[in-house]
């Protein structure tokens, strides 16, 4: 068939098929875009809700945190007010005690300087011969008075250890550094040959062979001015009395009693007990004790802390060595001054540097 005849054939097709062909394409067309379409319809749902069951996943896990955060913020803030109620039950009545004690133990420092004081305490006795029971060399009012006001806040001190083992003191930043300042109460007497060295340091050797007889020659030297952990805890709990389950510190008249009728009567290693612990006291002067002068002075810094109100920065202080001495500082040093009394002892040649010594020493010992 020739080119002419295909044409005219074509020609020939009536006009419906054209609109029914164009129709069916349009059709195809029209279904194709709607499969199209409805294929990114699903996929963007399904994306919708991935991205909907991923954020409330988000919004759970959030609420669990917060939750658990609510709850262990709770759970905290009821352990701090357990233990500020227990500390606040437990241990305040004591602070009270202990104040009471630094304040009279402040007095009888003071009177330390006094020549009058000296004659009272002056031994009576030499304790010289190895093996002697004499170790109890004074039994005046003044000396059992001085030695209770020493050892009374010390007696406190185990006290109050005694309830903060079980309970954090951590909780009240005031609670703490009261009882740092009781516990250094208690080092300093262990502390003797520490303060010795201290610059300017002090020639000391009290335990040399001999030192009974070279302690009466040169006293400054010789004679002992501190105490080894085991014999100062058996001498502060010679302080404490045991009444049931509540233990207390002696009263002063209970404690003048037991001192003299072991003065009196007590057997050896008893004797021995209240002896070494009021060993430095014995014919004491600022001028013969010079190690122990300078603990007085540390602990005179401490009785006159704890009788001051607690700053409530005292966090901040602790961490600052000349605001924590600025604190520690006392306002007057007047009444410890003890060179005038002496007139062997020209300042010139024997300088009180106690309360610069002790100073230093316990900025050194209550920084942090």
């Amino acid at each position: 068939m020739s080119a002419t005849g295909s044409l005219g054939a074509l020609t020939t097709i009536p006009k419906e098929v054209y609109v029914a062909v164009i129709a069916a394409a349009a059709s195809l067309i029209a279904v194709i875009i709607s499969a199209v379409l409805t294929l990114r319809s699903q996929r963007l749902q399904r994306d919708i809700e991935h991205m909907r069951f991923a954020m409330q996943k988000q919004l759970d896990e959030y609420k669990a945190e917060q939750q658990q955060a609510l709850a262990e913020t709770n759970a905290l803030t009821a352990y701090r007010f357990d233990a500020r109620k227990r500390l606040y039950t437990e241990c305040e009545p004591i602070f009270f005690h202990l104040i009471e004690a630094a304040d009279f133990a402040l007095r009888k420092s003071r009177d330390l300087v006094n020549p009058r004081t000296w004659e009272q305490l002056r031994a009576e006795k030499r304790n010289v011969e190895r093996g002697s029971s004499d170790w109890m060399l004074n039994k005046s009012s003044d000396l059992i008075a001085t030695f209770y006001a020493l050892y009374a806040p010390l007696a406190l001190y185990l006290l109050l250890r005694g309830k903060l083992t079980s309970i954090d003191c951590s909780v009240d930043q005031s609670v703490l550094f009261r009882f740092r300042l009781a516990r250094q109460l208690y080092d300093t007497w262990l502390d003797d040959v520490v303060l010795a060295n201290s610059s300017p340091s002090l020639q000391y050797d009290p335990m040399v062979p001999g030192w009974r007889q070279k302690r009466l020659e040169n006293p400054s030297v010789y004679w002992w001015q501190g105490l080894t952990p085991g014999r100062l805890d058996r001498a502060v709990r010679q302080f404490i009395v045991r009444e049931e389950s509540t233990p207390r510190i002696m009263t002063f008249g209970e404690f003048e009693d037991l001192y003299l009728k072991t003065y009196e009567t007590g057997d050896r290693e008893q004797r021995k007990i209240l002896g070494v612990a009021a060993n430095a006291l014995y014919s004491f002067t600022p001028y013969d004790r010079p190690v122990f002068w300078r603990i007085i002075m540390a602990q005179v810094h401490l009785y006159n802390t704890l009788c001051q109100p607690v700053p409530a920065n005292i966090a901040d202080v602790m961490k600052s060595r000349s605001s924590l001495m600025q604190y520690l500082r006392l306002e007057n040093y007047h009444d410890y001054c003890w060179h005038d009394a002496i007139p062997k002892c020209p300042a010139n040649q024997v300088p009180d540097d106690a309360s610069t010594v002790s100073l230093d020493y316990l900025a050194d010992r209550l920084m942090g």
